[in-house]
Order: C-alpha cells, then sequence, then structure tokens
C-alpha cells in the first residue's frame, strides 16, 4: 500500500536539530540560529547580531543535502565556558596521516580486535602472562584486520574451512600483512585507548617523544590530584577552565605559607597538567562522580537485546545479504559505459549470477538510509553504502519511479555491523572514524544485536523476491525440481528498480509492529513534526571526500597536480609550487565528482578544483567513457581540442542519466589499485586544447576572413637562411570574396 502524505511534509521541517547555541555555516557564511517562524528558518551572522537572514525550510534541506552546511551543535555554549568544542574538523581524523603512520595504526587496530574476539569469547584471560603467551596466535588473527580490500568470497571461505576443521592450508592470494608481536602492557593500553576513543584513538606521537617523566615532585602531585578530585569531580560539574582557576589558587596559597616559612616554593601546574591528571581517571569513574551511580549505569551498562532509541540515527544497522535470486546479464544497459577490465571487476561479464545487497536501516524509525548492490561482499561496497546513509537518494528514486520521497539522510552516531570482513576493513574503519561515527562491531553469533535489519532481509526474501522468476531457495528440499539459473531472466537493472521501488513504496509505507502500526515513512515524519531530530547534520562535500576519497600520492608540476588527464591548480598550489617545486603530495580523489581533490600540503589539506569547472559533477565512469570512445574515433590525435571533448562528455552524461538507477546503488568497485590502472590507460590517450578559432566575417561585409593559427603538429626545422626570406605573416589576414 502507498500512504498519501502532504506534499510540502518536507519544506516544513528542517532535516536536523537546530539549538540557540549553534554554530551554522551556510555556504561558507558563519551564522548562529535565531529561531523558527512558521516555515522559515532565521539566521544571524556569528559576529554581527544585527544582520541577519531567513531561509525557507526547503531550501535549508536542500543545502544541507548537497553537503553546503556546517553544523556545530553548542558551540557558542562550549565558547562562552572556554571548554573546546566538540565540533569535528577535517584534520582530525585518519586522513591527515602519513602512510607510514596510518599503517601503525592499521598494526596497533588490527592486534586490539583480535585481541577482543578472544577475549570476549572466554578464549583467552586478561593478564599479562596468558597474553605473552598466545601473542604469536593474536598476530596470525589480526592478519584479518590488516586488509584494505578483500580476497575473493572462495578463497575466504576456504581458509574458514580450513581454521575450524583443519587439514591442508589454502594458498594465499597474495602477500598477507601481519603486525610485529608487542608488550601484553602495551595492548591492553591500546585497547583501553580503542575504547575511549575509536581508532583514531591509536594514533602516536612519534615525533613527539622524549622524556615523559613527570615534571612534578611528590608533594606538588599530591596537592594537584587533590585539588582536582575535591574540585572537579562533584556533582555541581564544573568545566576544566575552572578546574586549572581552582588549581592555580591552591598553589598560591601554599606558597605563601612556605615563603612565610622559608621553604622552597612549588611551581604552579599548568592547563595541560590538569587535563592530564583528569584523564588519569576512567571514563565510568568519571560518570560516577559527576552525575551519579544511576546516570553512570545507565549509560555504561552492557546491553545484548532489547534495545531501544530516542531519535532517528542515534543507531543505524548495516548488514550484508546474498539476494535469493539469479539475474542474467545479457540484456544489462551498463555495458555501454564501461570496458571489458571494469565490467570483470563489477561482476557483470558472468552469464549468470547472485548478488549481495548492502543495506543500513534507522533503529528508531526502520526507514532505510542506503542500498548497495555488489558482486561481492567487498569494503568498497560498505563504505558506498555509508556514502548513502549521508545523501540525498532522491534521483535514485525517481529513476526507479517511485512516488514517495527517498530522502531521509544524516549523520549517524552510532553505526552498528556483524564481524564481516568488509566492515573490518581499514577502508571503512577509517571513513567512520573521519566522520566522527562510533563503529560497533557486535559480537559473534548474536543476531539479535542486530535484530531489525535480520528481519529486513527476511522480510524481503518474503515480499520482494518470492514471485520472480530465478529465486533460490534455502535447501533442497524447498528447491525441488526449480532450476533457478534456467528460470533466470532478470537483468541488474531490473533487480535494482525492484529493490528500489520495493523499499521506498513498499517497505516505507506499510505499518510496522514494533513502530506501533505506524510506517517507517510516518515515523520519520512524527519525530520531525514533534522537534525530534538528529543531532548533527549531514557532512559537506569536503568531509565526504577525505573520509571516502580514494588514497594516492601525485606530483605537483607547474601546471598543477594531473589525475586521469584532468588539470587541476588553484592560486595557494602555485605558491606551494614556488616554495617545493616538484614534489609529491597525497591526494584524496572522488571518483563520485571529479570535479575536485583534496591535497595535503604543509599547513593541512587543500580542496584544489580542476582547472576546467566543467568537470564538477562529473563522475569518473562518465570521463573513462568519454575518453574511451575519443580514443577510438581520433586514434591517431593526440591533441582534441576542449570543444570536441566536452560535447563528447555531454553525450556520455545524457547517456548515463538513464541509466542513474543502477549506477547510483551499484556498487563501481573503484579502489586505488583501479585508479591506477585508469591511469595508465589514460597516459596513452590525449591532451585537452583549446578550440581553433573558425571563421569571422571581415568587417566591410565581402566574404570571410581568419586569423592564420601554427598547426597542432610539430613542423620541420627551416634554416636560418629561409627564416630571414620568410615574410612576417603574424598580422596578415587573409580575404575572400563571397
Amino acid at each position: 500500500m502507498t500512504m498519501q502524505i502532504a506534499k510540502d511534509f518536507f519544506d516544513r521541517f528542517p532535516s536536523f536539530l537546530l539549538r540557540e547555541h549553534d554554530r551554522v555555516t551556510i555556504d561558507g557564511w558563519v551564522t548562529r540560529y535565531a529561531g523558527t517562524h512558521g516555515g522559515f528558518l532565521e539566521f544571524m551572522d556569528a559576529d554581527n547580531p544585527h544582520l541577519t537572514e531567513v531561509f525557507e525550510v526547503q531550501r535549508f534541506n536542500r543545502l544541507n543535502a548537497a553537503g553546503k552546511i556546517i553544523h556545530e551543535p553548542d558551540y557558542f555554549l562550549h565558547k562562552m565556558t572556554n571548554a573546546a568544542s566538540p565540533a569535528m574538523t577535517c584534520d582530525d581524523s585518519i586522513a591527515e596521516l602519513t602512510p607510514a603512520h596510518r599503517a601503525r595504526v592499521e598494526a596497533r587496530y588490527a592486534l586490539v580486535r583480535a585481541y577482543d574476539e578472544r577475549r570476549i569469547a572466554g578464549l583467552l584471560k586478561v593478564n599479562d602472562k596468558a597474553i605473552a603467551a598466545c601473542m604469536d596466535d593474536l598476530c596470525r588473527a589480526a592478519e584479518e584486520y590488516m586488509t584494505y580490500e578483500l580476497p575473493d568470497p572462495e578463497v575466504a571461505e576456504a581458509r574458514r574451512r580450513w581454521k575450524e576443521e583443519g587439514g591442508r592450508k589454502p594458498k594465499s592470494a597474495g602477500v598477507v600483512a601481519r603486525p610485529d608481536a608487542c608488550s601484553p602492557r602495551i595492548l591492553r593500553e591500546w585497547t583501553s585507548r580503542y575504547r575511549r576513543f575509536g581508532k583514531s584513538g591509536l594514533k602516536d606521537n612519534v615525533e613527539g617523544q622524549g622524556n615523559t617523566k613527570s615534571q612534578f615532585s611528590l608533594e606538588e602531585q599530591a596537592l594537584l590530584s587533590k585539588v582536582v578530585r575535591d574540585h572537579y569531580f562533584t556533582l555541581r560539574r564544573p568545566p576544566q577552565t575552572k578546574t586549572v582557576e581552582a588549581v592555580a589558587l591552591a598553589f598560591l596559597k601554599e606558597n605563601k605559607i612556605r615563603e612565610a616559612e622559608q621553604r622552597p616554593l612549588l611551581q604552579t601546574p599548568r592547563r595541560d597538567a590538569v587535563r592530564r591528571e583528569i584523564g588519569t581517571y576512567g571514563e565510568f569513574e568519571k560518570l560516577v562522580l559527576r552525575f551519579g551511580a544511576e546516570e553512570a549505569m545507565r549509560k555504561m551498562r552492557a546491553v545484548k537485546a532489547g534495545l531501544k532509541h530516542a531519535r532517528p540515527l542515534e543507531r543505524v544497522e548495516m548488514d550484508e545479504w546474498k539476494v535469493d535470486l539469479h539475474t542474467i546479464m545479457s540484456r544489462c544497459g551498463l555495458f555501454e559505459l564501461f570496458d571489458n577490465d571494469e565490467l570483470e571487476r563489477l561482476g557483470l561479464l558472468d552469464p549468470t549470477r547472485r548478488w549481495w545487497v548492502v543495506v543500513a536501516i534507522d533503529s528508531r524509525t526502520r526507514v532505510i538510509l542506503g542500498m548497495v548492490l555488489t558482486s561481492n561482499p567487498r569494503s568498497s561496497a560498505a563504505v558506498r553504502c555509508l556514502d548513502m546513509i549521508v545523501s540525498d537518494k532522491g534521483v535514485i528514486a525517481t529513476a526507479a519511479g517511485a512516488e514517495s520521497p527517498w530522502n531521509m539522510l544524516g549523520l549517524p552516531e552510532i553505526l552498528a555491523t556483524d564481524n564481516g570482513s568488509a566492515f573490518k576493513s581499514g577502508v571503512f574503519t577509517n571513513a567512520c572514524s573521519d566522520l566522527g561515527i562510533h563503529a560497533l562491531q557486535t559480537i559473534a553469533g548474536s543476531p539479535g544485536m542486530r535484530g531489525k535489519i535480520e528481519r529486513l532481509f527476511r522480510t524481503a526474501s518474503l515480499s520482494a523476491l518470492s514471485d520472480l522468476s530465478g529465486k533460490t531457495f534455502s535447501n533442497a528440499y524447498e528447491k525441488g525440481e526449480y532450476g533457478s539459473e534456467k528460470m533466470a531472466c532478470l537483468s541488474a537493472e531490473d533487480l535494482s528498480r525492484i529493490l528500489v521501488r520495493w523499499v521506498v513504496d513498499i517497505y516505507h509505507n506499510t505499518p510496522h509492529e514494533g513502530l506501533n502500526g505506524l510506517t517507517p515513512l510516518e515515523q520519520w515524519q512524527v519525530d520531525l513534526s514533534s522537534g525530534n531530530y538528529p543531532l548533527r547534520a549531514a557532512p559537506t562535500y569536503r568531509q565526504k571526500r577525505l573520509a571516502f576519497g580514494i588514497h594516492a600520492t601525485r606530483k605537483v608540476q607547474k601546471t598543477g597536480i594531473q589525475v586521469l588527464n584532468v588539470q587541476y591548480h588553484s592560486g595557494a598550489l602555485h605558491e606551494w609550487f614556488l616554495k617545493h617545486g616538484n614534489q609529491s603530495v597525497q591526494i584524496r580523489w572522488s571518483s563520485r565528482n571529479i570535479g575536485q581533490i583534496e591535497a595535503k600540503l604543509d599547513y593541512g589539506w587543500l580542496e584544489i578544483p580542476a582547472v576546467e569547472n566543467r568537470f564538477d559533477g562529473v563522475t569518473a565512469q562518465e570521463w573513462t567513457a568519454t575518453m574511451r570512445a575519443l580514443t577510438a574515433k581520433y586514434a591517431k590525435s593526440r591533441e582534441i581540442s576542449d570543444a570536441v571533448v566536452f560535447r563528447a562528455l555531454a553525450d556520455i552524461r545524457a547517456l548515463n542519466s538513464e541509466r542513474m538507477l543502477s549506477t547510483g546503488i551499484l556498487d563501481d568497485g573503484m579502489d586505488t589499485k583501479g585508479l591506477e590502472l585508469l591511469e595508465k590507460q589514460a597516459k596513452g590517450s590525449f591532451d585537452i586544447v583549446p578550440a581553433q578559432p573558425g571563421l569571422t566575417k571581415s568587417p566591410d561585409g565581402l566574404g570571410h576572413s581568419i586569423l592564420p593559427v601554427r598547426p597542432a603538429a610539430q613542423q620541420p626545422q627551416k634554416s636560418k637562411q629561409a627564416d630571414r626570406k620568410a615574410p612576417d605573416t603574424k598580422n596578415l589576414w587573409l580575404e575572400g570574396k563571397k
């Protein structure tokens, strides 16, 4: 059934929670939220409260979906108390690390996850002697977490059987990275930091290593600990800045007494020392002392089932599902947009196959926030699904012919996944960390921790696919004599359309028992209309490029940075080039939009636009398809005019708009190796040059005129004598009669 909703519903309510102390940067303008008046939102300039502007809710929501809003909750509240703002910055992430530093983080993360798995399963005692005894086993188990991309599913299945059943060890598909062993104490410290701060807590400070011993005497340390305990850890919950002042006052009083008694004075601890002292307390102990035992137990009590959620995007569950359906590829229109290597990577060359779907569901409203079709459950599909969670999916729903909206988006607070390899990979966990998402990997063998999405897969199998040709069955008895592969008649595009229509028009509009009879779409509307908003805005395009972009290294030249025959340059990059010359830098490149890249320079990440602004919004698939078509048509030309190039690109984009449904939810599998392969192909193609001037009417109207232009091909050199005799034709005009 399809629920009829008010057409202006999403035009009357903002898509996330706004409060008076929030700082909201709207397309570069730094503002402070002032209030809501009917269907309008009022913002005032952060520096000049007399300068205000009113936004329609519809326009504001579109800016949020376009990634042009930066939302910093309670920024001005923290500023009044001089406390650090919790807002995430682009540089406060794993994306800023050098490859060597990132490799150390990955190795620590792998050991921590392997240690946690065995501790939770009861296979390891939590003491130094037991950890040291099984350190070699932990290093071997950590290999699985050291992979950035995943092996073939058959190879992974063979290794799993070998681990469980024994026998001959399967041959490795390549070089397997293994972290170095460490001491038990270091491993337990890494585990503690990971639990408190996530993956970013495993970053080190190799450059700042040195003497870490305390500079304070026993008397100074004792007085510091007493003041911090008596002042900061109380139910009044004063900020750290007030505690710093209390410490300074206590040391001042003590030094006056010592001065009168002619005893040595104590050195006064400063802000960093006070913060370090506060950091020595455990998180649970902090909650007990500052909020009370009941609140501490409520926040940190172990939970295995029956989770309740108060607002949308408080918890999002993500999982993989092997679709119970065989599809055929012979009628797939995507063949026109990809070459054989890309089709093989996408899994589109198999005559028939079963697909995997990676799905994300909001635990509060049961709304589907992301859905990706992939030939293998690899990390790129999980990252693509995460991208869909924080992006508007209206274009995909429109391409499928859906009648209901699919514009629900936002930044999850907790993302719960299983222990699948795609969710353990560095690509996925780094993306979560860079966006400030707490990635929670549930206990293996406990599907109840992801009960909502497990029930969704069962519903989809029984509802969406039960009557389609090519359906598979859970066992041979149910299958009987039904030939799933012989009955397959759906293409990947057909499957994409069926899944999107089922999610957007049927599932979202079906009453749900867990929602007290409301549909997921109704629950989402009820929450927003009652002011129960998600806590954070969607990430900006720049944050998404840093989180989801492909890692690569490129050399800066006087023409800028080149990726896939596209030139990127800016004034700031040229200033850096004048100082450093031809040096290699780290970049982040997004296959979803090649109009801009990010480059890591001395002072952090810099957004660099393409020299030709017509690349903005172009995908890597559209551009590579254009290069292939032009290379085939102009095989002997090393230079092609920009007019010809962008006409061909416009034709390819028009073709891709017809395939938007499939390319919107189909995992392209693009990674660093795929980009390197495309780069090798692009180096042998062509260069883009400005179009040559054409015929123009002469001023007197008697014919046409053309300015002579040197041919693109290199001319044979003439002798000096011939050069002296040759006339100067630089400013000559050739005139002809009509």
